[in-house]
């Protein structure tokens, strides 16, 4: 441990031990203030886009407001969706996180929605999102999550879940941080008059990896810097929101012969206008347009010693989202009606690749990364929904729901659900739904210029899922069984080469994506929220997997496929997944000045082929990686003089050694999550 992170150490532990002389200014929602019952009484929106109480959403809902943030210690937006039962984040080799939803894997986060104010988040060449340091926590009002397919309201890519951030509308506040890795922070937020704006920069050496992805040593710059301004306007119905990001992180995973880096620059602007039409009904209009710059900078060298150059390449993976919605609600004695209309469409901005540099030598040359050389080209989504939610009684509502996609590349979609909600008396809560939900390939999947698949088809995921739950003045404790079934599941297998009918070999050495017959997984899910005592609150989430198991079957292909990955087409258990997984998070507030909280988290063991880490050296394959574990991390702030407070987090206390299995390179080298990460800063609310 060096000296700096020694004195972040003896920081935290001074806070954690002196009392404060004054009270830190109060959010908004002070959720120690508040009863269970009136927690309770939180409307959400995700589920049915109307307000509707958690326990009368028809679907599974986590919700965490801006003072769950603050005093529960979350650091990022990865440290949230840890609380959460069902969830399991992953590091990956590439640098980014994956987030698995009941066990619906993927090598990247294209099968889940990001929606922030209603915006998609998300490059359109990979379909992936960063769930770490590139959204300020800072700029978060409140985060609500679906577990579970929500097609029949959002689309495409809402498959396995949605995480819906709305961000904040007021506060002023200023703060700096430093810790290890030399990581340092700055945030800035201000509001006056309907106004907010926040600022935000990150500069960190980063977490460096004991080996490479091939299982040996080299050296990389695994520098992080971010840089944002978002801003946003709302008055009268009128919202409007504007965002800028530079984050630029590393692929920290990569093998000994190559120094690769990331940069995202999303740019994105939104305008919401709700005009009340009469007493019970009103009419929401949104557009927006996100452009995402995106380019990776690849260095390749000759030999894993050797710094001479092989190669060196930018690749240019820019795209565009944008679209609208036009959405009516009416409202009646009994039922209350949601209809409306949405265009998605993405955009590819001249995606291509440019060598610059071969065997130490200058050069430009351009290289295709679409097939067909069409680096430029438009993909559309219209979609029309209608959904009813019916109240039988007083305590008994059936909601209903259906959504029909055109889709430009691909057969159109139907997607429907149905849901039942009730009480069964003053503490006693049910939920039954069954829907479905599709997700369309992204560019990468199905017309990378080497791996394209045009026989790709969107994958199709149909779920039930039935909730019982138990609410007190002191507690909410629900326990939900689901099944997710899922058919032309989207997997990707490592291929040599591919021969067609006519005899024609096509050269690969990468992966591509087929369809496959099934997936099933079927589980249970326990979530409590507990106030035993004053000041006291407790999240505690378990989950665990019945079957998680899958049918390739076979390629699904009249080609000939040639690949060296060990496959086995038969009915088996699904790799990599935890069993059964906790979560928990205690935060305690001594005299409404000092805040304590203890989060952790648990994996059990997980399944691994028979392959896995073959290629890394003997001397450094490891089959206790895919072990499971216990991870905790710990927070405090103490409220110093007004609205000055000090808080200190750590992050894996123990600096416990865990891995996530390199899925997608099973036989490849384990991906090292980071060690003790210990942050101390300084925050000013004016």
């Amino acid at each position: 441990m060096n000296n700096f992170t020694t004195w972040l150490m003896a920081g935290l532990l001074l806070v954690t031990g002196t009392s404060a002389f004054s009270q830190e200014q109060k959010d908004s929602t002070d959720l120690y203030a508040l009863s269970l019952e009136e927690l309770l009484s939180i409307k959400v929106i995700s589920s049915t886009k109307t307000e509707v109480s958690i326990q009368k959403a028809p679907s599974v809902v986590r919700l965490f407001t801006k003072d769950d943030i603050s005093k529960m210690g979350f650091q990022t937006l990865r440290d949230l969706l840890d609380q959460i039962p069902g969830f399991e984040n992953q590091e990956y080799r590439a640098g980014h996180q994956l987030t698995w939803i009941r066990g619906v894997q993927a090598r990247y986060n294209n099968k889940v929605l990001l929606l922030i104010d209603g915006v998609p988040i998300r490059d359109s060449y990979y379909g992936n999102f960063n769930v770490d340091e590139m959204i300020p926590i800072e700029i978060v009002e409140r985060v609500e999550v679906i577990n579970g397919p929500g097609s029949v309201l959002y689309g495409t890519n809402s498959f396995a879940g949605v995480i819906s951030i709305t961000t904040k509308q007021e506060g002023r506040s200023l703060s700096a941080e430093a810790g290890s890795f030399n990581t340092y922070r700055v945030n800035g937020q201000y509001s006056i008059k309907g106004l907010f704006v926040n600022a935000n920069l990150l500069e960190s050496d980063g977490f460096s990896p004991d080996f490479n992805s091939d299982g040996k040593v080299r050296e990389h710059d695994q520098s992080v810097s971010n840089k944002s301004i978002m801003a946003s306007y709302n008055r009268n119905g009128l919202e409007l929101t504007g965002s800028y990001t530079k984050y630029a992180y590393p692929y920290k995973y990569r093998d000994s012969k190559g120094d690769y880096s990331f940069e995202r620059t999303p740019v994105y602007g939104s305008a919401a206008y709700t005009i009340k039409t009469s007493t019970n009904s009103s009419l929401k209009l949104h557009g927006f347009y996100n452009s995402y710059g995106f380019n990776i900078e690849k260095t390749k060298y000759k030999n894993a010693t050797s710094n001479e150059i092989k190669e060196i390449a930018t690749e240019e993976l820019n795209s565009s989202l944008y679209g609208g919605s036009a959405e009516y609600f009416m409202s009646f004695s009994k039922n209350e009606l949601l209809a409306g209309v949405s265009l998605l469409a993405d955009h590819a901005d001249d995606i291509h690749a440019l060598v610059t540099n071969t065997e130490g030598a200058s050069v430009n040359i351009r290289k295709d990364m679409i097939q067909g050389g069409k680096g430029t080209f438009t993909r559309s989504n219209l979609g029309f929904f209608l959904q009813d939610t019916y109240s039988i009684n007083s305590k008994i509502d059936l909601t209903g729901g259906v959504r029909y996609d055109v889709l430009s590349d691909f057969e159109n979609q139907f997607n429907y659900r149905i849901g039942l909600t009730g009480s069964f008396n003053k503490n006693w809560y049910g939920k039954a739904l069954f829907g479905t939900a599709y997700r369309i390939p992204s560019y990468r999947e199905y017309i990378d210029v080497i791996s394209y698949n045009n026989q790709l088809k969107p994958e199709e995921l149909r779920t039930i899922e039935a909730q019982i739950g138990y609410a007190s003045n002191k507690m909410d404790i629900n326990l939900t069984v689901y099944n997710n079934y899922y058919t032309n599941f989207i997997n990707e297998v490592v291929v040599d080469s591919i021969q067609d009918g006519a005899g024609a070999v096509r050269e690969v050495d990468d992966e591509v994506s087929f369809n496959f017959d099934n997936r099933s997984i079927t589980g249970l899910e326990l979530n409590g929220v507990l106030k035993p005592i004053a000041n006291l609150r407790l999240l505690i989430g378990l989950s665990y997997k019945f079957n998680a198991s899958e049918k390739m079957g076979g390629f699904g292909s009249n080609e000939i496929i040639y690949t060296s990955q060990e496959i086995d087409f038969n009915k088996r258990d699904l790799l990599f997944l935890s069993k059964f997984t906790g979560n928990f998070t205690a935060s305690y507030l001594f005299a409404q000045r000092v805040t304590l909280a203890l989060n952790g988290q648990y994996f059990s063991n997980r399944n691994t082929p028979s392959d896995y880490q073959s290629n890394a050296p003997d001397a450094v394959q490891n089959a206790s990686h895919a072990d499971g574990f216990v991870k905790f991390n710990l927070f405090a702030n103490v409220g110093l003089y007004k609205g000055l407070s000090l808080k200190a987090s750590v992050n894996n206390v123990f600096d416990t050694n865990i891995y996530s299995p390199p899925f997608g390179g099973q036989q490849d080298y384990d991906a090292q999550w980071p060690g003790r990460n210990v942050r101390i800063g300084l925050r000013y609310n004016f």
